[in-house]
């Protein structure tokens, strides 16, 4: 659609790794350091992942180490993502 519409293919996008939840979503990396720096939006985001099957938080744990410990407890399956598609057009 892009090269259709005369834009010119630049290349891609950084690669990076995706965390996917157990259903296949993607795990927001904003929502996740919404919940490692206990930000604003980090109990929405901390009830996404309990509705996703991400076990509770412990009463005195820092957000920064219930996120370790899913990552640890291997809840995220990982995916290398090559990176996004880049086009631009000429103005």
């Amino acid at each position: 659609m892009y090269l259709a519409g005369n834009a010119t293919r630049l290349g891609r996008s950084s690669p990076r790794t995706l965390k996917l939840l157990p259903s296949g979503h993607v795990a927001s990396e904003r929502a996740l350091s919404k919940i490692r720096n206990d930000e604003c939006g980090a109990g929405y985001a901390l009830k996404q992942l309990i509705d996703a099957g991400a076990p509770a938080r412990a009463l005195h744990e820092s957000g920064r180490a219930y996120v370790e410990r899913l990552e640890n407890e291997q809840f995220f399956r990982p995916l290398r993502h090559p990176g996004n598609a880049v086009f631009g057009w000429r103005l």
